[in-house]
């Protein structure tokens, strides 16, 4: 029964630094790596395309918005 809750609370401190992490900002270049390896990994397609273009500042409000500046 210990242990459990022990395992429980462990987990929960770490879901929750990584939630504040996240929210503040600090994992947006961890991020920006991952999805180049994983573009990388892909290759190129409709689908890689789109989320490389995603990447950059511009067109994430081109994304939301839908239309260019």
């Amino acid at each position: 029964m210990g242990n459990e809750v022990l395992l429980s609370v462990i987990f929960a401190v770490i879901a929750i630094a990584l939630g504040a992490a996240w929210v503040g900002g600090y994992l947006d270049a961890y991020q920006a790596k991952a999805q180049e390896k994983a573009l990388d990994a892909m290759g190129e397609n409709k689908a890689s395309y789109g989320l490389k273009c995603t990447l950059d500042e511009t067109s994430v409000i081109i994304i939301i918005t839908g239309s260019h500046r």
